[in-house]
């Protein structure tokens, strides 16, 4: 049995396309997964998915969803493992270890453009670092990410993928849920 972790894009964020733990377990249920677990209100769920692969997962979540809430959202699904290997690969230990509410995790629907992201960084004035690593996006904000001009519309056409992301506490959080938290 996989585990995997699914990441929604874009919901229960003010108050708009709202998807609720309960729905979004029930859907996860539905299309025939187990022990759905949600984390937080911000459309995580962590699940039994057998031997369906990432992709399968992702197009089941968002069809159920459309189902049963009449909303399109994308999702992105990570295997356990690649969760583990997210949480391994962090080139910002001190953010993770100090700040790690201002440490983000970015991940596409698509494959990220790490060319475009280096081209963004480069370019951009502030105290902030980005760096992409194994096809995910980890970005430091020392001064908060409200104020930053590295928005996730931003972050995304650099990326040239739609992108979801999860502070460093979310993150590591899910991995510890999928059973994959590294030692």
């Amino acid at each position: 049995m996989t585990t995997s972790v699914v990441l929604l894009l874009g919901v229960n964020v003010g108050g708009r396309r709202v998807v609720r733990s309960q729905t979004l377990r029930q859907v996860a249920t539905d299309a025939g997964f187990t022990d759905p677990r949600t984390h937080l209100a911000s459309g995580n769920l962590v699940a039994g998915t057998g031997d369906a692969s990432p992709a399968e997962v992702s197009a089941r979540i968002r069809s159920g969803l459309l189902d049963a809430l009449g909303l399109d959202v994308h999702a992105v699904t990570l295997s356990a493992t690649r969760i583990a290997g997210i949480v391994t690969a962090n080139p910002y230990p001190e953010a993770a270890r100090d700040d790690p509410a201002h440490l983000l995790v970015l991940v596409g629907t698509e494959e990220i453009d790490a060319e475009g992201v280096a081209r963004l960084v480069a370019e951009h004035p502030g105290r902030e670092r980005a760096t992409v690593v194994d096809g995910v996006l980890y970005v430091t904000y020392p001064d908060g990410i409200g104020r930053s001009r590295l928005t996730s519309a931003v972050l995304a056409r650099a990326a040239s993928t739609a992108l979801t992301a999860r502070n460093w506490t979310t993150i590591t959080r899910l991995a510890e849920m999928a059973g994959r938290l590294p030692g």
